[in-house]
């Protein structure tokens, strides 16, 4: 058999090319697909689970949270994503990725709705809550979109939560009656004496006492004797010196005032006056 006519080992060759092209092109589109995550992220709120006394811990854990997009321009809702509430209510889903464009926007208008009960039914929306349900872009870290729900999801526990989570009325506890306890009766046991090991005398290990050190007695140190001082002679105290009392005068005599008349004035007369001389 010859070789193939070179018009069609170029056809083959072409065709060759192009699958390997769109090999490469499916290739990288899915990850580009893959490289793009995204979430919606959210919250739920039970609105009378204080006033009724209900655990809101046990009442999230029983919710689960479905993402509802529009197909088309009808009113047919298709669920693209669902997931479930934490402890604290908080819910995370993932979506696909060809809901989001490459800003970051859905290409359909989503939104969040909740779902429990025992026939895991949705629950009835409050009014209003239509707009906190939406689903909105959040946050662009890198690859990673975040989108998230407008505000939170609220629901009642009368009309969304299971009636299993409702309080038990009748709070007295159960008595506890004891076991009664059967006597087990089990045939003995017979084990071999074991054999003794002989264990050998450990050999006694000779220390021989230790030499004595000699240590000389200490040289006693002499203190030199005492200094005698002889006593101090006394000294006899001095003679006193008495003084003769002293001489006191007699308080003087009292003698009267002498009255005395005051001086009589003496009056000189008046000077002479003189004419000048002309």
């Amino acid at each position: 058999m010859g070789d193939p006519p070179p018009r069609r080992r170029r056809l083959w060759l072409v065709f060759l090319a192009a699958l390997l092209a769109a090999s490469l092109y499916s290739s990288d589109a899915a990850d580009a697909s893959k490289e793009r995550i995204f979430s919606v992220i959210g919250a739920g709120e039970c609105s009378d689970c204080a006033s009724k006394k209900v655990n809101d811990a046990d009442v999230f854990e029983a919710l689960q949270v479905a993402i509802n997009c529009r197909a088309g321009e009808g009113d047919q809702y298709q669920i693209r994503g669902i997931g479930k509430l934490d402890k604290d209510g908080k819910f995370l889903v993932k979506l696909p990725g060809n809901l989001v464009n490459k800003d970051g926007e859905l290409r359909e208008d989503c939104f969040a709705q909740l779902h429990g009960g025992p026939m895991n039914a949705p629950c009835p929306a409050p009014h209003g809550s239509l707009e906190t349900a939406k689903i909105v872009l959040k946050s662009v870290d890198g690859g990673k979109q975040t989108l998230s729900t407008a505000g939170k999801l609220s629901f009642t526990a009368e009309t969304c939560a299971s009636a299993f989570f409702w309080h038990f009325p009748w709070f007295k506890p159960l008595p506890k009656f004891p076991l009664p306890q059967y006597p087990w009766y089990f045939p003995p046991l017979y084990s071999p004496p074991s054999t003794p090991a002989y264990q050998p005398p450990t050999t006694p290990v000779y220390t021989p006492p230790s030499t004595p050190v000699y240590q000389p007695p200490p040289t006693p140190v002499y203190s030199p004797p005492p200094v005698y001082k002889p006593p101090p002679v006394p000294t006899p105290s001095p003679v006193p010196v008495y003084k003769p009392p002293p001489v006191y005068k007699p308080p003087p005599s009292y003698q009267p005032p002498v009255y005395t008349p005051p001086p009589v004035p003496i009056y000189k007369p008046p000077p002479v006056y003189k004419p000048p001389p002309t």
